[in-house]
């Protein structure tokens, strides 16, 4: 696939039939030849049949007022994560065509975190620190005054353990290390009056 092919904006077209539009004629790419969107989620917005998370996850908010849960699990202590929609075309983000509210839930139905545009455009991205191990889940829907009610979206999901020496965007500092009183905290937070050298 080159830069030529993939300069197409995935677009609502009003259609039933025909629900998203790439730019090109290839299925296999998020949105196929028949104008339908290949994704992974299976519809569901019940947290005990929520869709599983895999790398480039593609979803769809479909009908108008639908949500979409996605569950991800946290398997290390003190781990950042950062959570963000994007679009399957150039631009939809940007152009503000898709706009997005992503919210962060845990097991019990706390609301973690929301946003509605931290991402690129109209799009959302949420970053947490040290989260606890287990499961979470987000919630992809659109925002209120979007300007579309429906659209196909890839959601990225980076989890990275405090302690291993990358400094993520969620984290403030990571010293390789999850120990307390070194200037960079266990969870990866600077320490009162430090300037970390991370």
């Amino acid at each position: 696939m080159n830069d030529t092919e993939e300069a197409g904006t995935l677009e609502a077209t009003g259609s039933d039939a025909e629900r998203c539009e790439d730019g090109n004629a290839r299925s296999g790419d998020a949105c196929s030849t028949d104008g339908s969107v290949e994704g992974n989620e299976s519809g569901s917005d019940d947290m005990d049949h929520a869709n599983l998370y895999v790398a480039a996850f593609v979803g769809e908010i479909y009908p108008a007022a639908d949500e979409d849960l996605i569950e991800f699990a946290v398997t290390e202590p003190a781990t950042a994560v950062v959570v963000q929609v994007m679009s399957l075309g150039e631009g939809a983000c940007e152009s503000g065509e898709l706009d997005s509210v992503l919210e962060i839930l845990d097991r019990d139905r706390t609301i973690l975190g929301i946003d509605d545009d931290s991402g690129s455009g109209a799009c959302s991205k949420l970053m947490l620190p040290a989260l606890c191990e287990g499961r979470y889940f987000a919630r992809v829907s659109a925002a209120v005054s979007a300007p579309r009610e429906t659209f196909a979206y890839r959601l990225n999901v980076d989890l990275d353990a405090c302690g291993n020496g990358r400094v993520s965007d969620a984290e403030e500092c990571d010293d390789g290390n999850t120990r307390d009183g070194d200037g960079c905290s266990g969870t990866c937070e600077v320490e009162d009056g430090s300037v970390p050298p991370y």
